[in-house]
């Protein structure tokens, strides 16, 4: 081809493009990035999730998931346990399910609404629920405070900042209205949705946007949430879970979680926390099971019959109180090989009331977590070696707590 012929080639290849994307202008000037192409040749490989509820997981890593609910009606205490879950492995009915072997993993708490005593309150029953001193800062639990931050961009950057220089399995943005100077723009709710959603894929953090929903509408736990965030917020999270506060007849308070949305997982069944007294000043969520979980557990394969005569089996062969690793050893021996069906044995027994946590004021000095013991009241001293450590039985084995102490709770 002549000098003339290429001259001439271009231009009209030039000529061509202009009309191929005349209709839409500035398009042509754009160039779609490698990585914005699927590559048929990769496998598929499942995101992984960070918890199972209920038997159910939830909540993938590298994803936007909400929390929603009215005011005061316990989304903060639903954050708490999976904090507690995540930070030590398990808790109540959520245990950690990220694969590759860790016992755990760790969490950010960005607060932007509450005052530094509720702050602290939160981090209070979060060591509480894992058994660990109160000024224990040497774990994987970072909290950052922004409600003094008075500019809206400001406290994004920072949020942002927290996630990227702590780099978190779990990352809590409670509120995330607070990101935005308007949520009920749609530009600046569409910017920051897709910022949030870019944060946890280029960082692989499981992030949880705490969103209210509109004022007055607590008949409805599906009840939109605030502003053209929340609409955002509906059609992009993974997950979305809902707190209720209801009230019983005889006047009792428990909280119910429902599972709003869950992108490429089975839906998760209702259920229900209570608070239950620790000390004086901490109050910590428990959940309340419904009757096939409380049988049950987590699932079929490991029945309560199975899972108490492997206690009483091997009990015997432990030094009580024991880490949960030595138990999840206790059912190895039982034939249980599985790591993750381990953790789901050691979830039962808690649930059912077979073992007992440690209290922080059982926990001797030096002892960083929580350890765990026999029942006296489903396995007597004379039933195995003599080893359990004495313990108080829960009025109510369907929860993995003592009762409340003397007075109902303040919430």
């Amino acid at each position: 081809m002549s000098k003339e012929e290429e001259i001439r080639q271009q231009l009209d290849d030039e000529r061509e493009n202009v009309l191929k994307y005349s209709l839409f202008p500035g398009v042509g000037n754009v160039a779609l990035d490698p990585c914005e192409i699927l590559d048929f040749t990769k496998p598929f490989t499942p995101a992984p999730y960070i918890l199972n509820i209920n038997g159910a997981r939830c909540l993938q890593l590298g994803s936007l998931n909400v929390v929603t609910g009215q005011a005061g009606h316990g989304k903060t205490m639903f954050l708490s346990m999976c904090s507690a879950a995540v930070l030590s492995g398990e808790y109540g009915n959520m245990r950690f399910a990220l694969p590759g072997g860790e016992d755990s993993g760790s969490v950010l708490y960005i607060d932007t609404e509450q005052s530094e005593p509720d702050t602290i309150a939160f981090k209070n029953r979060v060591q509480t629920m894992n058994g660990w001193p109160l000024d224990d800062d040497k774990r994987a639990f970072h909290i950052v405070r922004l409600r003094e931050e008075d500019d809206a961009k400001q406290r994004e950057l920072k949020a942002f900042k927290a996630v990227i220089d702590y780099q978190p399995t779990l990352a809590i943005i409670d509120g995330v209205l607070d990101l935005t100077p308007d949520y009920n723009d749609l530009a600046e709710a569409t910017s920051l949705v897709f910022r949030l959603m870019k944060l946890a894929s280029a960082y692989n953090v499981c992030i949880i946007d705490v969103n209210h929903q509109n004022p007055l509408a607590i008949r409805n736990a599906n009840e939109k949430m605030a502003g053209h965030l929340g609409s955002l917020h509906e059609r992009k999270a993974n997950d979305i879970f809902a707190v209720k506060r209801v009230k019983d007849p005889a006047g009792v308070f428990s909280y119910e979680v429902s599972d709003l949305k869950g992108r490429g997982r089975a839906p998760m069944e209702n259920w229900s926390f209570v608070m239950q007294q620790r000390t004086p000043e901490i109050w910590v969520p428990a959940p309340v099971f419904a009757p096939t979980i409380a049988e049950n557990g987590h699932g079929d394969r490991y029945t309560p019959e199975k899972i108490s005569a492997w206690l009483k089996e091997y009990g015997g062969t432990l030094t009580w109180p024991a880490t949960f690793r030595d138990v999840r050893a206790l059912f190895a021996k039982a034939g249980v090989a599985e790591d993750g069906d381990q953790k789901e044995c050691v979830d039962k027994a808690i649930n059912r009331g077979f073992l007992l946590r440690q209290t922080p004021a059982e926990m001797p000095a030096k002892q960083k977590s929580a350890r765990l013991y026999l029942n006296p009241a489903h396995f007597p001293a004379s039933s195995l070696a003599d080893e359990a450590t004495p313990g108080t039985a829960p009025a109510d084995p369907s929860l993995p707590f003592p009762p409340p102490i003397d007075r109902a709770p303040p919430f």
